[in-house]
């Protein structure tokens, strides 16, 4: 039974803090984002290793744009289902390699504004 207030109270702590975090988010982190996914829904923010991740559904795919505290674009992660659903040499890079008999969990696709260094 202790466990289980555990959970509630620490679930309600995070649901606090997540309200609380959208309600500070600065204007040019969220008119930045607007301008890249202007029908974007339901979105969640967070901040992660210095940066706004909004988080959001879209085409059945959870998408997390990285944006730094200047509102510049710096990564988006996507989610995709299976590795049918990235690029074909990517795919096939992949299969190609000693990491093909490894079973795949999450597969997602990184795209970047430049190539990081």
């Amino acid at each position: 039974m202790r466990k289980i207030g555990f959970y509630l109270v620490a679930g309600l702590l995070l649901l606090f803090s997540t309200s609380s975090f959208a309600v500070g988010l600065p204007a040019k982190i969220q008119s930045a984002f607007q301008k890249m996914y202007p029908h974007a829904t339901d979105v969640e923010w967070e901040q992660m290793a210095g940066c706004y991740v909004a988080e959001f559904i879209q085409d059945n795919q959870e998408i997390d744009v990285w944006l730094d505290e200047n509102a510049r674009w710096v990564m988006t992660e996507t989610d995709v289902e299976s590795l049918e659903k990235v690029p074909a040499p990517v795919a096939e890079a992949f299969m190609g390699s000693t990491m093909a008999a490894m079973r795949l969990k999450d597969v997602r696709i990184i795209t970047f504004p430049s190539i990081p260094r």
